[in-house]
């Protein structure tokens, strides 16, 4: 069976590939409010001294739970997965290291 059978057969049993809605909504942890402040303050220290500030950001660790990706998976229509609207580590189900 071909991959247009299969979505074919999907699409007719009422399947669909909906994209994850953003709707539950969590608080930010103050720990990542924190993050951020201490980061300005470097900016700024480097700045006084006209020194050049490199912004790097690397992902190491991806959480796991109900989180917002580019992937889409079939679900029947009218019921899209309902993801978190944040990222925040304090909503994840644990870390995987890819």
């Amino acid at each position: 069976m071909g991959a247009e059978t299969v979505c074919r057969l999907l699409h007719d049993l009422g399947y669909s590939l909906p994209v994850p809605r953003k709707s539950t909504e969590g608080t930010s942890p103050p720990p990542r409010d924190a993050q951020f402040r201490y980061s300005n303050a470097q900016v700024q220290v480097f700045r006084a001294q006209q020194a050049p500030v490199i912004s790097v950001a690397a992902k190491k660790r991806e959480l796991v739970g109900e989180f917002k990706t580019n992937g889409q998976e079939w679900h029947p229509k009218g019921k899209p997965v309902v993801v978190n609207a944040s990222d925040f580590r304090s909503l994840s189900e644990g870390v995987a290291i890819p």
